[in-house]
């Protein structure tokens, strides 16, 4: 065994000093403890390094005593008894790094994250989930149920998922109310997964939280803000409807109400022009024809309004207009006969429009 280890050969080795075997820089740590053992000290468990005959490093766990003479006081030599732990002080530095490396990871995640046991109990907690959850340390954390830390409201639906969890089906993220230690409550978003071991069983329950109140709060605001605009909505509808009843009952009127004078005024104006023809002069004659025609334009007018008024009430629909009997029509309602007599009035070619007539 210890050829194996050093790569020496025995017999290369016999009257040499112990000390060829130990490194330079913990020398005279090791030569320290063989002195301890050469004055009557019984070592046990002692790390010693040494250099095989490559100059690689080993740690070996080492234990030693003296044999003495038949008179038990006198030591005549030393007997050595080594295990070389090179490997597991490798792993034990691996695992002590990769702990390392997950204290950093956690502590600086922006999400709160803890590790429970399957029932539950927290047995680690990141510094955000500290702070999340209002403490000061995981001292008042640690060895808790999570429930503790969720608001009964959701007891049931943390226990069911973590059920589920259980049985091998992914869950996804879900939102809990959960409790600070003022007693307080935050919304949350919760993510879990099941920690397994080599053998693939559930172990612990891994949990990441992010702190979401203000995206809630904001959400909130934004239904609130809909809610406002759906009734204001409604109300601007409710305003619109009684506004084309009003215009309804106006366009009745107009309709009824507007329409007898002028009817009368019309059928006046041609009975003085039939009837008493002979006994009206040019002038009187003129001016029975501008009654006539400009009520005959406010019923026009009346058509027009009612049609317009209608314009809410249906879909627009576009049509060629002829702009050039427009325009002359434009042209014979604002003026006079006498003004005609005097105005020389002529319209080129002028394309069609589309519009609402």
């Amino acid at each position: 065994a210890f050829e194996r280890l050093t790569g020496l050969q025995a017999a290369d080795v016999l009257n040499l000093t112990v000390d060829i075997l130990f490194p330079e820089s913990s020398r005279d740590r090791s030569l320290g403890y063989i002195r301890q053992a050469t004055s009557g000290n019984r070592l046990e468990g002692v790390e010693i390094d040494i250099t095989d005959s490559n100059g690689i490093l080993h740690t070996l766990l080492w234990n030693s005593a003296n044999i003495y003479a038949p008179d038990g006081k006198t030591s005549i030599a030393t007997i050595a008894q080594a295990q070389d732990i090179t490997q597991r002080i490798a792993a034990l530095n691996l695992l002590k790094e990769s702990e390392e490396l997950w204290h950093k990871i956690i502590d600086t995640s922006p999400d709160g994250i803890a590790i429970t046991t399957l029932d539950g109990t927290i047995a680690k907690v990141s510094q955000k989930g500290i702070q999340m959850w209002g403490y000061d340390n995981d001292d008042e954390i640690i060895n808790r149920s999570l429930l503790d830390f969720i608001a009964e409201t959701d007891h049931h639906k943390a226990k069911s998922l973590i059920g589920l969890m259980l049985e091998g089906q992914y869950t996804g993220p879900a939102e809990y109310h959960m409790l600070r230690k003022d007693g307080s409550i935050f919304y949350a978003e919760a993510n879990a997964e099941i920690i397994r071991d080599a053998n693939d069983e559930p172990k612990n329950i891994l949990i990441i939280s992010r702190d979401i109140t203000d995206r809630k709060h904001a959400e909130e605001e934004v239904n609130r803000l809909n809610a406002e605009l759906e009734q204001r909505v409604l109300d601007r509808t409710a305003q619109l409807e009684a506004a084309n009843k009003d215009l309804e009952a106006f366009s009745y009127s107009v309709s009824h109400d507007l329409r007898t004078p002028l009817r009368a005024l019309d059928g006046f104006a041609n009975i003085l022009m039939e009837d008493y023809a002979d006994s009206i002069d040019d002038e009187g004659k003129r001016m029975l024809k501008i009654i006539v025609s400009n009520a005959n334009n406010m019923g026009l007018l009346i058509d027009e309004l009612l049609s317009f008024s209608r314009l809410g009430r249906r879909e627009i629909s576009y049509s060629v207009i002829n702009m050039r009997e427009m325009a002359l029509r434009v042209y014979q309602e604002n003026t006079t006969d006498a003004e005609k007599d005097s105005i020389t009035f002529s319209i080129t070619d002028i394309p069609d429009a589309s519009g609402v007539p």
